[in-house]
């Protein structure tokens, strides 16, 4: 089965924040191969230059994804997660289309009531979540109501299945997808190691870090708590 993870175009205008690494797509990225299936991620991020319909048109065409994954981690993504939807559900409407990341996890009723191009959203932890998913679509299973941390539609209304789980160990997970990013991009000074996906003498141009949420007064804070754990974890 091929999965399409995309990293959007942050909207530069109205953000002073420079290109973040998605350690969360390339994390779920590794995790889905681990598990079996084809992985392409395409880093609008990076090479703004290169999004366009016409590009999307050909990498849908030519890889024929069967889900598409688009990180939304910070609001100012969400533009363009709706618009990449958009344009690759007329490209083919049969694909869908899942998204996550902080911004869908605490608005995900509004994302599921307006924008019709988008099919799931992934709350809090995505690569279990993410994972099983992928699972039920390869296998064509309907029944989603045991997959943790998923909001979608059934029959016209919106189901949520809370987040309650967590994973216990990080260090489970595999390394991150290094390979499938132009890592140059993100750290000059670098030397990356294809086989065990360990990057050395790592110096950072543009910030690399883990997606951590940062709390702040807001009637939706407790949310993000849940959806997100509160306990502290070792790798």
């Amino acid at each position: 089965m091929n999965v399409l993870l995309i990293n959007p175009v942050i909207n530069q205008i109205r953000s002073k924040v420079s290109s973040y690494f998605p350690a969360g797509i390339a994390y779920l990225a590794s995790h889905l191969e681990q598990n079996g299936f084809n992985v392409r991620v395409l880093d609008f991020q990076t090479s703004p230059h290169k999004y366009s319909d016409e590009f999307l048109r050909e990498e849908i065409n030519s890889y024929n994804p069967e889900v598409v994954g688009i990180g939304c981690l910070f609001s100012l993504y969400f533009p363009s997660v709706k618009e990449t939807a958009k344009k690759i559900k007329k490209i083919n409407n049969r694909i869908p289309i899942v998204i996550g990341g902080a911004h869908p996890t605490l608005f995900f009723r509004d994302i599921l009531i307006d924008c019709r191009d988008i099919d799931f959203i992934v709350l809090g932890e995505g690569e279990e979540s993410f994972l099983q998913l992928c699972l039920k679509l390869k296998n064509k299973d309907a029944a989603l109501s045991d997959i943790d941390g998923l909001a979608y539609r059934e029959n016209g209304e919106i189901r949520v299945n809370p987040k309650t789980r967590f994973i216990e160990r990080l260090d489970s997970l595999p390394f991150p997808a290094f390979d499938k990013f132009d890592m140059k991009l993100y750290s000059p000074r670098q030397v990356y190691q294809e086989e065990s996906r360990h990057v050395d003498n790592y110096e950072p141009l543009m910030p690399i870090q883990m997606h951590i949420l940062q709390y702040v007064p807001h009637p939706r804070h407790q949310v993000a708590r849940q959806d997100y754990g509160q306990r502290h974890r070792r790798d």
